[in-house]
């Protein structure tokens, strides 16, 4: 599991929320919400657990996360 954080602002709000990155493609990550009400760009809210692609533009990973994730799946 990597964590990341969901990052966007916009004329009408934005903020931050945490995210568990579950998939990638070239231009988006496929997200789960692990906090209620998670606002993805578009405006539409996630209730926990709920998934969606959103851009890459708006999602902090941590190198750490990375790194971990990729040791302890192959151990």
């Amino acid at each position: 599991m990597i964590r990341g954080e969901l990052c966007w602002q916009s004329w009408y709000g934005g903020g931050r929320w945490t995210v568990e990155v579950i998939k990638e493609t070239p231009k988006r990550y496929l997200i789960r919400a692990l906090i209620s009400d998670t606002m993805i760009p578009g405006g539409r809210k996630l209730n926990v657990g709920e998934t969606a692609y959103v851009d890459k533009t708006v999602v902090a990973v941590r190198s750490s996360d990375i790194d971990n994730d990729v040791r302890t799946s192959n151990d």
